[in-house]
């Protein structure tokens, strides 16, 4: 048996008679009435309270009702709470206002009871129904996240397995070839899935960042050779500064490793048979940039932004002729937000018709700075 709907609603006006008016007509709704009588009341208690509908007054002191507005709907809570402006200012400017600031109808002064009523049912069952789904999306986010991890799992024994398997000496040549595809596929699901569980959490939570000092050197390094495994028949350039030059970071290796990882892949996905990729680190004051190119059919200028929006795949595959980009460069730019840096990319690469480069700009962060 479902728990009845009993909402919040918060009264705010100056004066006490038309707060008295409004708690008059809502007497008979199933409801917890919460007042205030000015804006800085309402802004306290609004998120002490999390009301499920706000009656708002325009024409108070100090603070107005359309500044109310605007100041909690800046707050995620306060997004699908609907907010019915009850006032005597009837024209249009003052509506189109108020609507902008996020107001959710009018109800004009002097206060008809039918009209409130009906007003008040229908922006609370809007109210319900947004709560329900954002409920239902929360129980479904949660159980594909438990999916992917136990996907994870799954890909990480069959990995080590594949491994296993081409380690002997009994697999016929092209027997050996077939398990070394699958390994390959096997990798690059374990990225993919990676990306899938970091966005969540990114969305959830935050993307919680873990730095200390990193060699740029030795991570570029350990990735290509990582990456090469994936890339047969590909070849993997690496151009890395000079041993007096220490390209040394403070951030979070594992964050930045997992996004070298998917600019990687993306490349090899895109580079022609036997063709180069490259890898660059050089300073780019007042950090370091890593680039990652390939010979690749080019990116128009006008795709350039949408390949790091979340689920930009399809249309893409369908405008641009593109394949695999999606949720692994949507990471990437969640990444780079995160670690304080970005990334962009050139379309054909600088200097020639074909290709893509994508640029990492990391920068110098001190540990003092972090804190």
């Amino acid at each position: 048996m479902s728990t009845p709907f009993i909402p919040n609603i918060l009264l705010v006006d100056d004066e006490e008679e038309n707060i008295w008016v409004i708690e008059n007509f809502l007497k008979d709704i199933p409801c917890k009435i919460y007042k205030a009588y000015d804006g800085r009341q309402a802004l306290k208690l609004a998120p002490v309270i999390n009301p499920d509908l706000i009656l708002l007054d325009i024409n108070m002191p100090e603070i107005n009702g359309i500044e109310v507005c605007r100041a909690l709907k800046k707050e995620p809570k306060f997004e699908i709470t609907p907010i019915i402006f009850v006032t005597a200012w009837g024209d249009l400017n003052t509506h189109v206002e108020a609507i902008e600031a996020g107001g959710y109808s009018f109800v004009t002064k002097p206060v008809a009871r039918e009209q409130l009523i009906a007003y008040v049912s229908q922006a609370l069952h809007v109210k319900q129904t947004g709560d329900q789904a954002t409920k239902m999306l929360e129980s479904t986010r949660s159980a594909v996240g438990m999916l992917v991890h136990d996907l994870r799992n799954l890909i990480q024994v069959n990995h080590g397995y594949l491994q296993l398997v081409l380690g002997t000496r009994a697999l016929s040549e092209e027997a050996s070839e077939f398990v070394h595809v699958a390994k390959q596929s096997a990798m690059e699901m374990q990225i993919l899935v990676n990306a899938i569980l970091d966005i969540e959490k990114k969305e959830s939570v935050g993307l919680q960042v873990a730095s200390s000092q990193v060699s740029l050197t030795e991570l570029v390094q350990q990735r290509v050779t990582y990456a090469s495994v994936i890339g047969q028949g590909k070849q993997l350039d690496v151009f890395l500064p000079t041993k007096e030059e220490p390209a040394e970071v403070f951030t979070d290796e594992i964050i930045l490793s997992r996004v070298l990882d998917n600019l990687l892949l993306n490349a090899l996905k895109f580079a022609p048979a036997k063709s180069l990729i490259e890898v660059r680190l050089e300073a780019a004051s007042p950090g370091w940039r890593i680039s990652v190119s390939n010979d690749g059919k080019p990116i128009a200028a006008e795709y350039h932004h949408k390949v790091f929006e979340k689920f930009s795949q399809i249309e893409l595959k369908q405008k641009a002729g593109l394949r695999g980009v999606g949720l692994g460069l949507a990471f990437c730019k969640m990444a780079m937000d995160s670690l304080g840096g970005r990334i962009d990319l050139e379309s054909p690469r600088p200097g020639h018709k074909t290709g893509t480069v994508f640029h990492l700009h990391i920068p110098l962060r001190s540990e003092s700075e972090q804190k």
